[in-house]
């Protein structure tokens, strides 16, 4: 990138950049939180999680005195759980060893749980225009079409040549908005369907917008296609309880709660699936069982049908933890779409009468 481009571009986020609330702020734990919350996950939507998180984890200390549940419970929807278990492991790492001082050095923030190399080289050039070169799938795009390179930026040779561009382009006195400034260009006029190159800081040197056809960089992928399920859940009633079980840590949905739920089979149906849940956790008093809602969502390489359905049950075991108050359901972390269907139909299960509902169809 010629020396007029890198400035052209640093003047045009200087004008142009979104506002967002950790661009407020130098503080390495915000702007931490933000970086990690921003994988997987679009400005619009991590915002108002960002604003609810440092309200209630203002720094390192809140954070790493907090129950797990409680973290999770401020992460509800965002996916990606391991990003929330991790980010509570990293605070307490760092009120123990660094008395409560998060680092802004990319070598110790690459020691901390869950923090890449992306994330490393973020936080450390933002937060104290450390040298570090950032290379998110923005960047990459931008890159791919400035230097018009056609190959799979998966490959490891690819992602190398990458780097080391963009080390070489990085702006020595404003490392950190360089780097803010090419993932905004990557977001807002380099997009990957019709980017305005005719707006671009960069474009006098791009050879993607010489050639006219800059949606060719980077060589499309073809993602493979979703494979569609259908699983159910079971959300029993009885005596103002309902019954969830917290999901292990290091599986899908870590350390949140579900209610009992399983995969329909080829040879099965709905309806069968969720009478073996209730028979399971109820024994043979497993009352009569009755379509609840149903929603659609992804997990992974899945496409996923959901069928929500409750049950009056008999009787409730005191001692059995797993059985809670209906009252306190809100209180605990679940995957969003049990989240979803929970909060829509909540009403209903709080009066503990059963909804009237068509029969469940067989799938």
């Amino acid at each position: 990138m010629i020396p007029e481009s890198k400035q052209a571009l640093l003047d045009w986020f200087d004008v142009y950049q979104r506002e967002m609330p950790w661009r407020l702020t130098k503080d390495p734990y915000a702007i931490w939180v933000s970086e990690m919350m921003l994988q997987q996950t679009q400005v619009v939507t991590a915002t108002p999680y960002w604003l609810r998180w440092m309200e209630r984890f203002p720094n390192v200390a809140s954070l790493a005195s907090a129950p797990l549940d409680d973290v999770l419970m401020h992460w509800q929807g965002l996916g990606y759980y391991a990003r929330a278990r991790n980010m509570h492991k990293a605070a307490a790492v760092v009120l123990t060893k660094n008395s409560g001082v998060f680092p802004t050095s990319y070598d110790d923030l690459l020691a901390l749980p869950g923090v890449g190399p992306y994330t490393a080289a973020a936080v450390s050039s933002i937060s104290s225009d450390a040298h570090q070169a950032v290379v998110d799938a923005n960047v990459i795009r931008v890159l791919c079409r400035h230097e018009g390179i056609e190959d799979n930026p998966k490959l490891p040779a690819v992602q190398v040549q990458l780097q080391t561009i963009a080390d070489a382009n990085l702006d020595d006195a404003r490392p950190g908005d360089f780097n803010q400034a090419m993932m905004e260009l990557g977001a807002t006029l380099c997009t990957p369907k019709s980017p305005a190159c005719e707006r671009c800081p960069i474009g006098n040197d791009c050879i993607a917008k010489q050639n006219g056809q800059p949606e060719q960089y980077p060589l499309p992928i073809d993602k493979p296609k979703a494979i569609r399920r259908t699983d159910v859940i079971l959300i029993p009633f009885c005596d103002g309880k309902t019954y969830t079980q917290q999901l292990p840590h290091d599986g899908l949905w870590g350390g949140l709660y579900s209610f009992p739920r399983a995969t329909v089979m080829e040879d099965a149906s709905a309806v069968e699936t969720v009478e073996r849940l209730a028979k399971e956790l109820l024994g043979d008093h497993k009352g009569h069982v009755v379509e609840l809602g149903r929603l659609r969502h992804a997990v992974t390489v899945y496409s996923v049908e959901l069928i929500a359905f409750v049950v009056h049950a008999p009787e409730v075991s005191a001692c059995d933890e797993a059985w809670k108050s209906l009252a306190d359901i809100d209180t605990y972390p679940m995957p969003n779409p049990q989240a979803k269907l929970w909060a829509k139909h909540k009403q209903v299960l709080m009066s503990e009468r059963l909804p009237v509902s068509q029969p469940a169809l067989e799938l």
